[in-house]
């Protein structure tokens, strides 16, 4: 299984629909589990600066982990589990980031890494518009229906 070790502001800096919300932690998560990325094969831990919102829970979400830096900041954790990490299973992890520094500590560990940009890339959506019959499907079961109820 591969984790993708997520810069969690890092990343959602760059995704402007997430500028204007009142709560950019559980935005972001909303984005990521609205794309089909995510299962049982590829998971997520995603790295927030800071304690948790009381207030503002973010909802517990399927192959998506939410790690918070409390009192330390995120780039801290996020080397820490590189460091843990990458001596056993470098193989399992990609660090999501644009931080350099956190590259760097990531490929002296032999881990993968991925700029934001490519990440974003790779995110397929759930398109809402695409469920369903098409426009065209809809007129035919439309005409379809015609012929049976009206006589």
């Amino acid at each position: 299984m591969k984790t993708y070790l997520i810069d969690g502001k890092n990343v959602y800096s760059g995704i402007a629909s997430i500028w204007d919300s009142s709560d950019e932690r559980r935005a972001f998560i909303d984005y990521l589990s609205s794309a089909a990325f995510f299962g049982p094969k590829k998971n997520a831990t995603v790295v927030f600066d800071g304690a948790a919102d009381e207030n503002r829970p973010v909802p517990s979400v399927p192959h998506i982990k939410i790690l918070y830096s409390d009192y330390s900041e995120a780039d801290d954790v996020i080397r820490n589990i590189i460091r843990r990490e990458g001596k056993k299973h470098r193989d399992r992890f990609i660090v999501v980031t644009n931080d350099n520094e956190i590259l760097r500590a990531a490929k002296e560990f032999g881990i993968s890494t991925m700029k934001n940009a490519d990440f974003l890339k790779q995110l397929r959506f759930k398109d809402v518009a695409t469920e369903g019959p098409s426009p065209e499907q809809r007129d035919k079961i439309t005409e379809e229906l015609k012929k049976i109820w009206v006589k």
